[in-house]
């Protein structure tokens, strides 16, 4: 899967296991996705292991979901899906607002920032487990689960393999920032994310009076929304200076503690308004269930969220997630009376779900395992990957995805260069070098 460029088939990744000495059937790859008895959360354990090296005190994760297109309305799981690129980036003013749909595979995933200390930036975004979501239609009822119950199985799948003693804390878009996840989360574990500017708030109860009779209070007066404190003359803003997405701006934060007492009616949270001075951007707001950090970390460390879209970019780019054409649904009988019961049934089958459930994962797998070794061997390859390069792409110290990639092909393809070329011209019958696109000196 690293050496392979273009598309990313199994087919063409088993091109190149010849190199390492797979000398099986072509369909022997195959059934590592279809049959093989592996479990893809145990391998992102093992690679937590491995780069928790590069941990600080607190341990950032991001959960947010992609959505890999696929052809063919027989492939297992697959659905109709919103296509949030072609929704949001539409310039005729007639169909701005309006959803479009594709077709495909929508994947819940969850990932572990990780930022050496001499690496200069934000780091990069791993990821470690992967769900697939099955639309409503496309699902019986009784294995339907939302994408936000997804997610929270995930944050406390990972917080298990947290010791105790440290922090987490859990960054996701304005769907993941809901009561579901807010009240599973485990102990030591904060939630941040954006919110809607009619977000209300609630203070605490009011101490009951003695005598008093009736029902205990649940929460106390009702709190100004964030369009109120932004629309008010009197609201008293403070100005930080945060460095968010590699540049450092001016901004004015406004901070309410209280109840979010539609999602989470028993904890505290924060309310951060944030707007722009210079009026070029609109307000937006946060909501964190962490009541201790400091307004400019919690910012930060929202804007290192978007680490996961561009690891999603990254892995459709260069590592061709998912384009792999397998977990096609199988049946018996004639093509006619496979394509009736596969209409009876919606694509509620089981044939090819193995494969599906786990070619993703094991893609996400290799990205993570890209950056993982990327960042290890990095201080000794760097010369190398970097020999002619030109010099505005030498003057820094952080490596690009695409560089860690080339990293891990010189590495892997090293033992296929010869440390001494024959002399005389090689006959076509000479077993055809080793493709990796890459020139490594």
């Amino acid at each position: 899967m690293i050496l392979g460029r273009g598309r990313g088939w199994i087919s063409r990744a088993l091109r190149f296991a010849v190199y390492f000495g797979f000398a099986k059937h072509h369909s022997a790859g195959y059934r590592l996705f279809s049959r093989a008895p592996w479990c893809a959360d145990a391998i992102g354990r093992l690679i937590f292991e491995a780069v928790s090296q590069w941990l600080g005190d607190t341990i950032e994760i991001a959960v947010d979901d992609t959505l890999c297109r696929r052809t063919g309305r027989h492939v297992w799981g697959a659905g109709t899906h919103v296509d949030p690129l072609t929704t949001i980036y539409k310039n005729d003013a007639r169909v701005a607002g309006k959803k479009a749909f594709a077709w495909g595979h929508s994947w819940v995933v969850l990932s572990l920032r990780v930022c050496p200390s001499w690496f200069d930036g934000p780091g990069f975004a791993v990821p470690l487990l992967a769900r697939l979501y099955r639309a409503k239609r496309s699902c019986p009822s009784e294995e339907y689960v939302k994408r936000t119950e997804l997610a929270a199985e995930m944050v406390r799948l990972f917080r298990s393999w947290v010791p105790s003693g440290r922090e987490v804390h859990v960054a996701g878009d304005r769907e993941y920032v809901c009561r579901t996840v807010i009240r599973a989360l485990p102990k030591g574990t904060q939630l941040l994310g954006p919110a809607a500017m009619d977000t209300r708030f609630y203070a605490r109860a009011p101490r009951r009076k003695r005598g008093q009779r009736g029902r205990p209070r649940k929460r106390g007066r009702q709190l100004a929304s964030p369009t109120e404190l932004v629309s008010d003359k009197r609201t008293r803003w403070k100005k930080v200076r945060v460095r968010i997405y590699s540049s450092i701006v001016a901004l004015e934060v406004c901070t309410q503690a209280g109840l979010w007492y539609t999602v989470a009616p028993d904890r505290l949270c924060r309310m951060i308004v944030v707007r722009d001075p210079s009026g070029r951007y609109s307000p937006r707001t946060l909501v964190t269930t962490d009541l201790d950090s400091d307004v400019t970390d919690v910012i930060e460390r929202h804007s290192r969220r978007w680490l996961i879209e561009v690891a999603f970019r990254q892995a459709k780019q260069h590592l061709g997630l998912g384009q792999a054409q397998n977990g096609w649904e199988k049946g018996e009988g004639t093509p006619m009376e496979r394509r009736r019961e596969r209409d009876r049934l919606k694509g509620r089958g089981h044939h090819g779900r193995s494969a599906v459930e786990k070619t993703v994962p094991f893609q996400f797998i290799v990205h993570a395992a890209v950056i993982a070794h990327g960042l290890a061997a990095w201080p000794r390859s760097r010369e190398r990957v970097r020999r002619w390069a030109p010099a505005w792409a030498r003057r820094t110290d952080r490596p690009s995805f695409e560089e860690l990639l080339a990293t891990c092909r010189a590495e892997l393809a090293e033992h296929a260069f010869s440390a001494h070329p024959p002399l005389q011209r090689v006959s076509k019958n000479s077993p055809m070098p080793l493709h990796i696109g890459l020139a490594v000196a």
